[in-house]
């Protein structure tokens, strides 16, 4: 039976990942890019009310892609310090050809999932987003494996979507 265990704190710059992979995408990059380019030719066009118009999105933009996953990160790091006593949690999370069990070593909860309600896989740098049909966000860090490795994990979950 395959299985991985994958325990971490889950601390401030781990939230800061987990908004940061869901919220920077390449599209919206792209799509900063472009309103940066349409602000500079708007410019050179001496079309004033539309360079400052795509400017002023830009700008928005920007706030969104770059501050707004630490904001979220911060606000929610709060709350979660609020709910468990201004201790740091550390996370534990098994997957196996199964379920998915995140164990919370603070309060000694346990939430589990079907492996088939994953929807989506999301990789970047050193993190792995697993996102459910429910929309909850499962963090593994890639450094942290106790047991198995992100191979191991990857094979579970393609085995499961393969049936």
């Amino acid at each position: 039976m395959k299985k991985i265990v994958n325990e971490y704190v889950y601390d401030l710059k781990m939230l800061k990942k987990f908004y940061k992979v869901n919220l920077q995408t390449n599209f919206f990059l792209v799509l900063l890019i472009l309103v940066l380019l349409s602000t500079v030719s708007s410019f050179l066009d001496k079309d004033i009310s539309f360079g400052i118009f795509s400017l002023i999105v830009f700008l928005l933009g920007c706030v969104y892609y770059f501050f707004f996953p630490n904001i979220l990160a911060s606000t929610a790091y709060r709350g979660f310090l609020m709910k468990n006593n201004n201790q740091e949690m550390k996370l534990k999370i098994t997957v196996n050809e199964k379920e998915i069990v995140v164990e919370n070593n603070i309060s000694k909860q346990k939430e589990k999932y079907s492996i088939e309600d994953i929807k989506k896989i999301k990789v970047k740098e050193d993190i792995i987003c697993l996102l459910t049909k429910e929309k909850v966000g499962i963090l593994l860090s890639k450094e942290v494996f106790i047991t198995g490795n992100e191979d191991v994990l990857f094979s579970i979950l393609n085995d499961v979507k393969n049936d």
